[in-house]
């Protein structure tokens, strides 16, 4: 299997001395970097996210506050300033009446722009499923069950996706006793006892009662497809189910409705589900070969047809298996664009055991679409001054104009945040942006040995970075710039050509 890297924008020195253009980089039109990162609390850990239809986007995660845990959404603007107009701030940190702990798994946004979570709460003695809605500005709905809120209480229970249909109605899916489960409540959120047994369809289907639904799709025809994985004598397979819209068995998929698949044999887990225009059914997500008590964890992507078969047209037999670090990668969402490509998103490890937030953009085949970064691949490390910090992608979304929104959190040593990047397929960097005559800072001195200093004509009283990358475009160095100045220590740098980034203008410099 190849492995490639690519980290920020793939620069390529030539002898000309001008800049190959790259196919994906980071969008400096958001938050002036591409990234936003933003903490709460002690801790903040990434879910998903959503992007409303004026371009704002919705974040959404777990925090913990003072030892209790929360439900965590943030609004930003298009340009990834936080909206000061959502919540407080622009921050909703939610918790359910007498419970201990708050674990947000799913987030829908409706369309008229409401935003419904999902996921379980616990109190010293109960397990809830529960559900929140949330107001266009971060207000509980208080017309949705009981001040906003709907707690079931289920001994062994959990929702870990939810979806909308195209009624309004809402489904969820996660375990119930070790079984697939499948909930669907009405509009208001009660309860839809129209569907399964109760409201819920459960499905057991391992040998032993080890089940989870961790994805969910409606197909337009108003049939739900669960996917996740079951307990095999010993191993955990990649599992689909698909219900009828009153929650039985659709007995034309799979075998009585149910396809499990064997990936590699040991642990396979589905965690998105996307539907193609021709209805087949995109499931990825992670597989993990053990090699006599040694783990490797790999992105995975499987492809069936509308009945539940593998597709052999995609991939190797319908399956593609993709080790891209050195230990661990794991896949947890994706997103198929216009084209039918496909990106699939996570993390990464790195030769330094650092993890780095990763999308592998596949071809309609399931081949690697090698337009796409470098070999397919766009793997992203968070830097501050020269730390390289544990980066989990968590959820990808495309804007409506293209542009590509992953959500992760990036791990500190004793705390994390959410980290919001957006790439941009736009070609910005060429030969006329290397020191131009009319740039807007300026470097000195260059060549320069110990210290570069930055200098910069513009004033503004936001938060503006340079970054400073090597020849191979990976970045090693980030920094604010204040009172339009800035200081670089080079003398922790080898001595060769380096790439300055700022204010979308680039100038190569000399350590001597």
């Amino acid at each position: 299997m190849i492995k490639i890297k690519f980290t920020f924008l793939l620069f390529i020195l030539l002898q000309a001395n001008f800049l190959l253009k790259a196919g994906v980089i980071l969008d400096t039109t958001f938050n002036h970097t591409g990234e936003v990162f933003k903490p709460f609390g002690n801790s903040l850990t990434a879910v998903s996210h959503v992007i409303q239809t004026d371009g704002r986007i919705i974040a959404a995660g777990n925090g913990k506050l003072n030892g209790i845990s929360h439900n965590v959404l943030m609004r930003f603007m298009k340009n990834g300033i936080i909206d000061s107009s959502y919540g407080i701030n622009g921050v909703v940190s939610d918790t359910f009446p007498n419970t201990t702990t708050n674990q947000l798994h799913g987030v829908v946004l409706q369309n008229d722009g409401k935003l419904i979570t999902a996921g379980i709460a616990d109190s010293v003695s109960k397990r809830y499923v529960v559900l929140a809605r949330y107001e266009t500005n971060g207000t509980p709905d208080v017309s949705f069950g009981i001040n906003g809120k709907v707690m079931i209480n289920m001994v062994s229970a959990s929702i870990l996706a939810v979806a909308l249909q195209s009624d309004g109605k809402i489904v969820a899916a996660g375990s119930n006793a070790g079984e697939f489960a499948v909930y669907r409540f009405n509009q208001n959120g009660s309860i839809d006892n129209s569907f399964g047994s109760g409201g819920m369809a459960l499905t057991a289907i391992g040998t032993l009662p080890y089940d989870a639904a961790k994805a969910i799709l409606i197909q337009p025809d108003g049939k739900i497809v669960a996917g996740g994985d079951s307990y095999q004598s010993l191993y955990y397979l990649a599992t689909l189910v698909r219900y009828n819209a009153d929650g039985s068995l659709d007995a034309s998929f799979g075998t009585g409705g149910i396809t499990v698949t064997s990936v590699q044999g040991y642990y396979d887990e589905i965690n998105h589900l996307s539907l193609q225009g021709n209805g087949k059914i995109v499931a990825t997500g992670t597989t993990t070969y053990d090699a006599f008590g040694t783990t490797q964890n790999s992105f995975m992507a499987l492809r069936y047809d509308a009945n539940g078969i593998l597709d052999a047209a995609f991939g190797n037999a319908g399956m593609l298996i993709a080790s891209i670090g050195t230990k661990d990668d794991k896949c947890f969402s994706n997103v198929i664009q216009q084209d039918g490509k496909i990106i699939l998103a996570g993390y990464t490890t790195d030769a330094s055991v650092n993890l780095n937030f990763v999308m592998l953009r596949l071809n309609t085949d399931g081949t690697y679409d090698t337009s796409f970064g470098n070999g397919a691949i766009v793997e992203t490390s968070i830097v501050f001054g020269t730390t390289n910090y544990n980066d989990h992608g968590q959820s990808v979304a495309l804007q409506a104009d293209g542009k590509i929104v992953l959500l992760g959190h990036t791990a500190f040593s004793n705390s994390s945040q959410f980290a919001l990047v957006r790439y941009t397929t736009e070609f910005v960097l060429g030969l006329s942006d290397i020191e131009r005559p009319y740039s807007s800072f300026h470097v000195y001195p260059n060549p320069c040995h110990d210290q570069l200093t930055i200098q910069t004509n513009i004033k503004s009283t936001a938060k503006e970075y340079l970054q400073l990358f090597n020849t191979n475009g990976e970045r090693i160095y980030s920094q604010q710039i204040e009172n339009q100045q800035a200081q670089i220590p080079m003398a922790q740098f080898a001595a060769g050509e380096y790439l300055i980034r700022y204010n979308n203008q680039t100038h190569k410099i000399l350590k001597k």
